[in-house]
């Protein structure tokens, strides 16, 4: 049986933060603790929520990544 833990420390110890966030997508960040992540998570709320329509917002999230 596949220990959670150790799979997470591992990724952990051989990425870096912002590689597990582009690797893994905003769902791996709640391994972790969010404090350190609240700008982030405010900063892509509030980029997604400048577009109207779901169409539109599936947009934003490609243009964040490449400017981060």
């Amino acid at each position: 049986m596949i220990n959670v833990d150790d799979e997470l420390l591992c990724i952990d110890d051989e990425y870096s933060e912002k590689e597990i966030f582009l690797e893994y997508g905003v769902v791996s960040l709640m391994f972790y603790d969010p404090t350190p992540y609240t700008k982030l998570i405010v900063a892509i709320n509030n980029e997604r929520d400048k577009y109207d329509g779901v169409q539109e917002r599936k947009h934003f999230i490609p243009l964040l990544l490449l400017t981060s």
